[in-house]
């Protein structure tokens, strides 16, 4: 009878030479970019869960946090002109969510949030074009924040970097 697959470890610490992978549109990084001075990203460790050895980290990264997943759903979108495309819409709405927030913290004003909330309910579907985050670990190994599980898709490991800096990391488009 075969043994049952085994949950992979969490790691307590990533090593130095790991890269973090982040897929956002490219909307929310000029936002970030001309507003607040830093990109806040939701990482990965893995850049295609599907294309891992089974028993890597990562490997069974749910879709909804796979990076490579996420891009390319947002290309499609894009590409097919699919004005109701559900992670378009809840990129909008985290656009909007994120600028209240901003300025309710006093790191934009209020006039600014407006702006920005008004940019993301008319942005049209090509300025939601995919970017990848590319973040090397050992730049920013002090910040990177492990998301709870309870707020992971699934048990594999997710992170945050809040307070991600230009210097930090490249942003590519596949």
């Amino acid at each position: 009878m075969p043994m049952p697959a085994a949950t992979p470890p969490i790691p307590s610490a990533l090593p130095d030479s790991i890269i973090l992978w982040s897929a956002g549109s490219r909307l929310k990084y000029d936002i970030q970019e001309r507003y607040y001075g830093t990109h806040y990203c939701w990482c990965s460790p893995a850049f295609d869960s599907e294309a891992l050895a089974a028993t890597a980290v990562g490997a069974n990264m749910a879709p909804s946090s796979n990076p490579i997943t996420i891009y390319r759903e947002l290309a499609a979108a894009i590409a097919k002109n699919d004005s109701h495309d559900l992670r378009i819409a809840g990129f909008r709405a985290s656009i909007r969510g994120i600028a209240m927030k901003k300025a309710k913290e006093g790191i934009i004003t209020l006039d600014q949030a407006k702006e920005i909330a008004v940019m993301a309910k008319t942005a049209s579907l090509s300025q939601f074009k995919p970017l990848m985050y590319v973040i090397p670990y050992n730049l920013v190994s002090g910040r990177v924040q492990s998301v709870p599980l309870k707020n992971r898709a699934n048990f594999e490991p997710e992170y945050t970097v809040p307070d991600l800096h230009k210097s930090e990391f490249h942003v590519i488009e596949l």
